[in-house]
């Protein structure tokens, strides 16, 4: 009798959180089978996309804001502390995780969090309007009109994005006019009235 007790004594491999049980009290269950589910949330991370025009001015150690929709009143910060080496595709987005510490333990895994990071300041950086690009074949696209009004298309390599500008690393110089507004019905060599001038 007393084997059978020292046997029913079960030790975690690690300290953490019940958050399921596979098997209630009286059942019988077999060697190498899960009882629980035990989970350390004392350090939780969030699970991030960098664009590839961003990824150069973001590195593992860099800080960040995160906020939490269910907890609207608070702020928590993070690290970055990985980030894939490879992109993926066809978004062209770097996989990264940000480590947050929970020690206090008022998050809660697997839910939706904001995060915020700080990238280096550039200056003079060359941006326009998120509404100017345009989506052909997964290029991020504009059209360019020269001074007959003839529209030419440009692919893109952007770098920063906000909630209304793109940052152009590649594809567009300063002083080019572009179109923000029906580009969708447009194609190479069409013809437009621009803004000033009677119809052509």
């Amino acid at each position: 009798m007393q084997d059978k007790l020292s046997g029913a004594s079960v030790t975690a491999p690690q300290d953490g959180i019940i958050s399921k049980r596979y098997y209630q009290e009286g059942y019988y269950a077999k060697v190498g089978t899960a009882l629980f589910n035990i989970a350390d949330i004392s350090e939780l991370t969030a699970k991030i996309n960098i664009p590839e025009g961003q990824i150069s001015n973001i590195a593992v150690g860099g800080l960040a804001d995160i906020t939490v929709p269910a907890y609207p009143d608070d702020k928590f910060s993070g690290m970055i502390t990985r980030i894939a080496p490879v992109a993926d595709m066809p978004a062209r987005t770097f996989a990264a995780e940000v480590t947050v510490d929970n020690s206090a333990g008022k998050l809660r895994g697997g839910v939706y969090a904001n995060v915020v990071i700080t990238a280096e300041p550039k200056e003079n950086a060359l941006v326009i309007p998120m509404s100017a690009i345009v989506m052909r074949e997964d290029q991020r696209t504009v059209f360019v009109v020269d001074d007959d009004g003839v529209v030419s298309r440009r692919v893109l390599t952007i770098g920063f994005v906000s909630d209304n500008m793109v940052e152009v690393l590649d594809g567009l110089s300063d002083g080019d006019r572009i179109v923000t507004g029906g580009q969708n019905k447009l194609r190479e060599g069409s013809k437009i009235k621009l803004e000033g001038q009677g119809a052509k």
